[in-house]
């Protein structure tokens, strides 16, 4: 359901705009039952209240950030989305959408969120690549070395050293927190 005229209202207008299409603040959907990985999820689902206020998690969340709603779904047992349009539509009406590491390094998620016009927030892990000795940022990864362009298609830095300057840099179409911090760290960095 990404409806890409909906970014600008349309007629490619401005980020004015763009921000006024909005009607939430922070919108989040996953699962705390991630195998082997579910720490950032679980920490964000239980203080979610704390951060945003009373019932942010749930349907129609009555959590605030900046004076808008925020809405926060934890697909409990089986794993089941509230229903992949809704959750489409979550996206896009929503201004930021945490994007926690996955069973995969490259999370569907992360696309989904972009695609739908919503700015992912995400976890940065620094650390040092294993291929190239140098500093890295992953978006899914503690101490794996790899970086943001092992695994995502088109980060600078995946086209080799004879096009070291190619390629997209996910640092700019996204909000970084820092992993060192974690969760705690989402709502004062937005």
């Amino acid at each position: 359901e990404y409806q890409p005229d909906r970014l600008f209202g349309g007629s490619g207008g401005s980020v004015e705009e763009f921000f006024g299409n909005k009607k939430i603040a922070l919108a989040a959907v996953f699962s705390t039952k991630i195998s082997g990985r579910p720490d950032d999820r679980v920490a964000f689902a239980e203080r979610a209240d704390g951060y945003f206020g009373e019932g942010a998690v749930g349907e129609g969340g009555n959590g605030t950030l900046a004076g808008m709603p925020v809405e926060i779904h934890i697909l409990r047992e089986k794993r089941k989305l509230v229903g992949e349009a809704r959750a489409m539509r979550l996206y896009r009406d929503s201004v930021f959408c945490p994007c926690f590491r996955g069973d995969r390094p490259a999370t569907r998620r992360i696309f989904d969120v972009m695609l739908s016009g919503c700015i992912p927030v995400v976890l940065a892990h620094r650390h040092v690549d294993r291929g190239t000795g140098t500093a890295a940022t992953s978006y899914f990864s503690r101490g794996a070395g790899l970086s943001n362009a092992d695994v995502y298609p088109w980060a600078r830095g995946s086209f080799g050293d004879a096009h070291p300057g190619m390629g997209i840099d996910y640092s700019e179409l996204v909000v970084e927190v820092p992993a060192e911090c974690g969760v705690d760290c989402i709502p004062p960095v937005l």
